[in-house]
């Protein structure tokens, strides 16, 4: 019919049926099933229906599509987007009229992203189905991880901003240590091994570790604490480690535990 609404077939159960029976053979050919959460699988559209074997075979850093290649497509019926959209929309919406519009993106209506929350624009795994701009302000999480990992410590599963969870303590790994590099479940074992096993290193120097460790774990603290206990015994200490009168001297004073 001439007037019939765009992609009016994807609120059919049979369209939704159709999408998962196309996607489980995908994620089947990579060795996945649909209950896989764990590596991303990017998917450029150049290898959207590439048999992977083949493509091991073949495969060179030249033959990788470059940035700008295309995401994964899926069409079905009179409509067709990306893979990512496709499944956000199969998965997490209701699927009823107004959803459709939505996610055919009609003026006035809410703006909606399939949004890759491992920020790879060719994942086909890590999707969720959430407002524009939101998925934008995801970018800023996205930096504040990257400041993480150059510290030597984890990104937590989620932040927050987007997806609340508790403060964990940071790992942290002491230079000092060559060439066997050793890491630390806490800033206090950190500190309790720089203090007791590397005597051998310039107080000054160790010195100048645990400031910026103190620095490092005190903007993990603000960013993913909600506030935490004010007393908690580490807190203290990392406060007191960017004084500006703090010196080897009162770090002594803590009478830190051998590590």
């Amino acid at each position: 019919m001439p007037d019939q609404p765009k992609a009016l077939k994807w609120l059919y159960e049979a369209a939704k049926l159709h999408f998962f029976a196309d996607y489980e053979a995908l994620l089947a050919s990579w060795g996945l099933t649909l209950q896989h959460k764990g590596t991303c699988l990017l998917v450029p559209e150049a290898w959207r229906f590439s048999n992977p074997l083949h493509l091991m075979a073949l495969f060179s850093i030249d033959s990788v599509p470059p940035p700008d290649s295309p995401r994964a497509w899926y069409s079905y019926a009179d409509h067709a987007t990306s893979l990512a959209r496709a499944k956000v929309f199969f998965e997490k919406v209701q699927r009823k009229g107004e959803d459709l519009d939505i996610f055919l993106g009609y003026p006035d209506l809410p703006a909606m992203d399939a949004s890759h929350l491992c920020h790879q624009e060719y994942c086909v795994i890590h999707l969720v189905y959430e407002l524009a701009h939101i998925n934008q302000d995801r970018n800023n999480c996205l930096k504040r991880a990257k400041f993480l990992r150059s510290q030597n410590m984890p990104i937590p599963e989620g932040c927050t901003a987007h997806n609340p969870s508790p403060m964990h303590d940071a790992d942290f790994t002491c230079t000092y240590c060559t060439p066997h590099f050793q890491t630390f479940a806490s800033i206090i074992g950190l500190w309790s091994h720089i203090v007791n096993r590397h005597q051998d290193v310039d107080n000054s120097v160790r010195l100048e570790k645990i400031k910026q460790t103190a620095a490092v774990w005190s903007e993990y603290w603000r960013c993913f604490s909600k506030g935490g206990k004010r007393n908690y015994p580490t807190l203290s200490k990392v406060n007191e480690a960017q004084e500006e009168s703090f010196s080897w001297t009162d770090v002594m004073k803590w009478r830190l535990r051998w590590a």
